[in-house]
Order: structure tokens, then sequence, then C-alpha cells
């Protein structure tokens, strides 16, 4: 019975969506802006009525808050866990959203990320030259390197991380490293991060940020190396890299 109600649901929610892509028309669409369901969204948790807001906000993928709507009610949907619906969602947005740009589609990947749907995330990356008629670049790089995180399966990160820019020609920035550093941390394997982060400044030249430092030095004090810990610090304070909180990439 559970699986037939969610399959009815799965139904409902496509039969919504694809009632709205073939009622309004893009020459005459109309809604509400995305600061304005990204403030609704922020105080509504029924995902049906997230659903609603963010399909009424105006087409504008450049736009910050919109994406942060998708990912606000993907996060809704998630945490009911009705995963069919976060599909039907973030492949109508690949499909009816025109004009589709590499920050929108890496805001689907990181968002299947949310939901633990590493496949489905895997598979939007891989369609990205075809999405945005053009070739992928670091940003859904970065971004499916960061979903993997979301989905809790920072073990995937380091193998990902060598054989995706390899394949595809990228060349790994301080954005990516620093997600290879933190999944380096989550995995208990910090000396090995501490390794990747000599790799960065020696081999890279790449100038280690903050975040990068501090996920480094909460790493490190947690498994009670204070004296490595000391040195990293006087290496970052040396660097100008001033004290922060640690952010988090599965928020």
């Amino acid at each position: 019975m559970g699986v037939l109600t969610a399959s009815l649901r799965h139904l409902s929610l496509l039969g919504y969506l694809r009632r709205r892509l073939s009622t309004t028309a893009p020459a005459t669409r109309t809604g509400i802006s995305a600061a304005v369901a990204k403030s609704r969204l922020r105080k509504e948790f029924d995902p049906d009525r997230a659903v609603t807001i963010v399909s009424s906000v105006a087409d504008s993928t450049s736009s910050t808050s919109a994406r942060y709507a998708l990912e606000l009610t993907v996060r809704r949907l998630a945490r009911s866990r009705r995963f069919s619906d976060v599909e039907a969602l973030l492949e109508y947005r690949k499909c009816a959203v025109a004009g589709l740009t590499e920050p929108y589609v890496a805001t689907v990947i990181l968002s299947y990320g949310t939901a633990g749907m590493l496949d489905h995330a895997l598979r939007t990356f891989d369609e990205v030259p075809v999405l945005i008629s053009a070739p992928r670049s670091l940003v859904s790089f970065d971004a499916f390197l960061s979903a993997c995180i979301r989905a809790k399966k920072p073990n995937r990160v380091p193998g990902l991380f060598a054989k995706l820019y390899e394949k595809h020609g990228i060349t790994p920035d301080v954005v990516s490293y620093g997600v290879l550093v933190s999944a380096l941390c989550l995995t208990g394997k910090t000396d090995k991060a501490i390794e990747t982060l000599k790799e960065m400044v020696t081999v890279k030249h790449l100038e280690p940020t903050t975040v990068i430092y501090t996920t480094l030095l909460d790493s490190l004090y947690k498994k009670g190396k204070s004296d490595e810990a000391e040195a990293l610090w006087k290496e970052m304070v040396g660097n100008g890299c001033a004290p922060r909180p640690i952010l988090l990439l599965t928020m």
C-alpha cells in the first residue's frame, strides 16, 4: 500500500508540473519573484506547498535566490523521503527551464546530493554539455564533488576527483581541493588530507583558503594531534588567513 501511495503521489506531481508547462507560455509567464519564494520556503515545511511555491517562481535561472528556492524544496521532499518526487521536480526543471546555465544545473546536481541520489547527480553531471550547449567546467565539477559529501558518501570523492578531471580535461581549483580535503577528513584520512594541502601549495601553486585550514585543524584536534594542529595554525596565520568558523559542505 505504501509503494502504491508513493507511486500515485509521484504521478500526481508529474501531472501538476506538466500542466504548468503546457498552460503557461514562456512569453507570458508570470509568478512570484525568486526572492519572495525563498522567503516563503524558509517558513514552509509542507513538501506539497513547497513544490507549489517553487513552481510559481518566474523563470530566472541566473538568480541565486531561484536556485536556493529549488534546493529548499528538494530538502522538504527528501526529509519526507519522497525521492520519486525529488526526481520528478528536478528532471522537470532540466527540461522545462529555458536557457539553462551551468550554475543552475550545478544546483540540480547539488540538490540530488542533498537527497542522497548520487547516481542521479552523476547522470546530470554527464548531461551538462547537452543541457547548456557548452562544455562543462569547474562549476559542475565542484558541484558533483560536493554532492558526494551531501549524499554522505565522502569516500567516493578521492577516486572521482582523479577520474573526472582526467577524463574531462578539467584542472581542479582551490574549491575542488577544498572538497577533497573535507572528504579525506570526514573519512578519517587526515594524514592524506595534509599531503593534499602540501600538493596544492608545492605542485599546483594554489593558495589554501581559511576554510581548508580550519577543516584540517578541526580534524587534527579531534584526533588528538594537538602539536600538528598548533603547527598548522601558525602556518595558516603566517599565510595571512584569518581564523573563521568552519563552513560545512553538508549543510
